[in-house]
């Protein structure tokens, strides 16, 4: 399967959403808005929110 496919499944994804799927989208946001904006106050956000 590729990343498109993957993406679309995950789109039209149904039934419940697991924590983990969260909290590897979560990371992943994390680490981008990281990229565009360094600083420590968006990882301590995403700690605090926890």
């Amino acid at each position: 399967m590729n990343r498109a496919e993957r993406r679309w499944m995950a789109h039209h994804k149904s039934g419940q959403t697991l924590q983990d799927d969260v909290d590897q989208i979560r990371s992943r946001l994390s680490e981008f808005v990281e990229k565009l904006f360094p600083t420590d106050t968006v990882r301590q956000h995403v700690e605090d929110s926890e």
